[in-house]
């Protein structure tokens, strides 16, 4: 299990996660610090979700599988997640660059 794994689950079991129809809002109302985005999503989502995070401000990284996302947040079949809580995000971040 990578570090960024580590990160992701934890702050999935703090409830820290937005995901599904809900993200997008939470990037709206900037109620996200961070957003990711499987690699094997489809181009018009990872297209549509750095749109709006780049208008919003908000970073938006594509990284690992939706598998990956799916096993780490303990949710099923999740093509993005965002990260509310700051630190976090912060975190997940700096194992990234």
């Amino acid at each position: 299990m990578s570090t960024v794994e580590g990160l992701l689950g934890i702050a999935a079991r703090a409830r820290k996660t937005v995901s599904g129809a809900m993200l997008m809002e939470a990037v709206r109302n900037k109620r996200v610090s961070l957003v990711l985005v499987a690699s094997d999503a489809s181009d018009r989502s990872k297209k549509q979700f750095q749109d709006k995070c780049t208008f919003y401000q908000i970073p938006c990284l594509i990284w690992g599988t939706i598998d990956q996302i799916s096993a780490t947040t303990g949710m099923h079949m999740r093509v993005a997640v965002g990260v509310n809580d700051r630190g976090l995000a912060k975190n997940i971040l700096e194992c990234l660059k």
